[in-house]
């Protein structure tokens, strides 16, 4: 739920945002096909990284799924963003592969420091190390 309404927030502040502090009649488009997707993709990133830290019982696998999921869309995004607008507008979605990238290294590192080394069956433990 957490990744839902964070993608929500980063979506609407993208889309509005630039028709609010743009002076030109650009501002809506930049909203709806650069800053509006890259907003809602990026909270979406954020809150599956913080569903994980914040639910003790949440398993890493899942949201390590969520994260593939995030960078498959954003792949397609960035195809999208290179062949319609060229490289001036793809190098914000390259940054968004940059966010992912260190989202899924964040996870796997959570993964790999939990306590016991990482259960079996995918579990992280407790945040403040009791298991």
């Amino acid at each position: 739920m957490g990744a839902v309404i964070a993608g929500g927030v980063g979506f609407l502040a993208g889309f509005f945002g630039p028709s609010l502090l743009s002076g030109g009649n650009l501002g809506p488009l930049w909203g709806i096909l650069v800053t509006g997707p890259i907003g809602a993709l990026a909270g979406a990133l954020w809150g599956a990284v913080r569903w994980v830290t914040d639910n003790p019982k949440a398993t890493v696998g899942r949201a390590l799924l969520w994260v593939i999921g995030i960078w498959l869309v954003s792949l397609a995004y960035t195809l999208f963003a290179l062949t319609r607008f060229g490289p001036h507008v793809a190098w914000w979605a390259l940054g968004l592969q940059l966010f992912v990238l260190a989202a899924a290294a964040t996870l796997l590192w959570r993964r790999r420091t939990s306590p016991g080394g990482g259960a079996p069956d995918g579990t992280i433990g407790d945040i403040e190390g009791e298991s």
